[in-house]
């Protein structure tokens, strides 16, 4: 099975079947269409199966007898060790709609903390499996077999006290609760992974985690399960993140992100108890949405720059996958500080009906609606966050049209997690703004 030398084309040329100039550092085809050129220049070879004639004894008749390459000895491996494999394999993917990454930093660490907890272990091997689901959305029975698998060793280590309080179940709890996202049905009856996460967040905190994977794995979590509490009143989280370690934090952190005052976990933590007793943090309420409102401002001068990067002829090809990565994740971040500026909004104006911001609301809803039809290109996993801030905006928006646009948005995001409960989630947010409207108005009439 000899090498037989093949073209030098892109990948994208290749695929597409066109003639390639094998441009550096990207072709021209691939510039001019602004898409990441992969292989451009590099030599390939296609194999091919080679027959070698023998003559038999006393005949003249050649035999043709194909070749067969000698298979390598395997590699010891065990059911831990090859999970592994398969997890670093997945975050190997640079293709940002199904980069693993995208979900934490502390991602290229799991493989080490493998071995010693079996449910971080089962759980890697089922999100694993689940990788390739999302690309074909088609879901095996084998798939729901080793998610079947995760959830009773994560029971069997949440009876173990000593486990129940390491980094390693907690990671478990997440990686779970990404895959019921992936691969859950709307009627399954699934453990909340959201509640007990908050659970052993409380629990965890006090071992006073210090390594680098523990503080990315922490403020990951924490701000997941402060934004689920929006949406979950059940969720509660206890009163030490109000003291939160300021010098934790994903090490990747873009700077221009670290002057965003409210996304700091420490203006975060105090976000449910607003929601709670809005009437008990009335002031501290009008404090942290005069904050919003100039973090708003600020990120929407440098998501304008992120953008016009993108239409920039300057900007090279080779370039623009970074561009890309930076783009999905300060999206993110500035989703999170609308959709609080657009919940608390809400709030103060049930609270003070003399005060009229329909305005900026209306100006808050429409930006998150251009964020997640931009991001739409990411879609499904570089995207994944933006169905949080279209409930948001949809609990608010009594505009009609708005509505209609905002649901169509987030319908089409469904089409990538059949189990998601956005629209029922957002309508349960509407109601209980409602409910703070009613208590105001008979405060007011009184």
């Amino acid at each position: 099975m000899p090498g037989v030398p093949s073209g030098k084309g892109c990948a994208a040329c290749r695929k597409q079947k066109k003639k390639c100039d094998q441009g550096k550092p990207a072709c021209s085809r691939c510039t001019r269409l602004r898409i990441e050129c992969v292989g451009s220049g590099e030599q390939r070879y296609t194999f091919k199966n080679q027959s070698v004639a023998v003559t038999a004894a006393g005949s003249s008749q050649a035999i043709s007898i194909p070749t067969q390459a000698i298979a390598p000895a395997p590699t010891p491996s065990n059911a831990m060790t090859l999970a592994a494999s398969g997890f670093m394999s997945a975050l190997q993917v640079t293709d940002i709609r199904y980069d693993l990454s995208i979900y934490g930093a502390f991602f290229k660490e799991i493989p080490r903390r493998m071995g010693t907890n079996d449910a971080l272990d089962a759980s890697v091997y089922a999100l694993t499996k689940a990788s390739s689901s999302v690309r074909t959305h088609q879901v095996s029975p084998e798939l729901y077999d080793s998610y079947s698998y995760a959830l009773k060793m994560l029971r069997v280590c949440l009876d173990d006290p000593e486990k129940t309080r390491s980094s390693e179940t907690l990671c478990a709890i997440y990686l779970l609760m990404i895959l019921q996202g992936w691969i859950g049905k709307r009627d399954d009856q699934c453990p909340n992974h959201g509640e007990v996460m908050a659970y052993l967040l409380n629990a965890a905190v006090p071992n006073k985690w210090e390594g680098q994977f523990e503080s990315d794995l922490l403020v990951t979590l924490t701000i997941i399960a402060i934004m689920e509490s929006f949406f979950n009143p059940k969720i509660r989280l206890e009163p030490w993140l109000l003291i939160f370690p300021e010098h934790f934090g994903p090490r990747s952190a873009p700077s221009d992100m670290s002057v965003i005052e409210s996304l700091k976990i420490r203006a975060l933590a105090r976000v449910p108890e607003f929601l709670q007793h809005p009437s008990l943090y009335w002031n501290e309420i009008r404090v942290y949405y005069q904050q919003l409102q100039a973090d708003t401002a600020t990120m929407r001068t440098v998501h304008t720059s992120i953008q016009n990067a993108f239409h920039s002829p300057d900007t090279p090809g080779s370039a623009l996958h970074i561009l890309r990565r930076h783009h999905v994740r300060y999206s993110t971040a500035y989703g999170i500080v609308l959709c609080i500026a657009i919940i608390l909004n809400a709030v103060i104006c049930s609270y003070e009906p003399t005060i009229s911001l329909a305005h900026e609301s209306a100006i808050f809803v429409d930006i998150v609606i251009d964020l997640a039809e931009q991001a739409s290109q990411y879609r499904p996993l570089g995207s994944s966050s933006m169905p949080l801030f279209l409930m948001a905006a949809l609990a608010v928006t009594d505009d009609l049209a708005k509505r209609t646009h905002v649901e169509r948005v987030l319908l089409e995001y469904q089409n990538d997690f059949s189990s998601a409960r956005w629209i029922d989630m957002s309508s349960w947010l509407r109601s209980k703004l409602a409910d703070h409207r009613f208590d105001c108005s008979l405060n007011y009439l009184q």
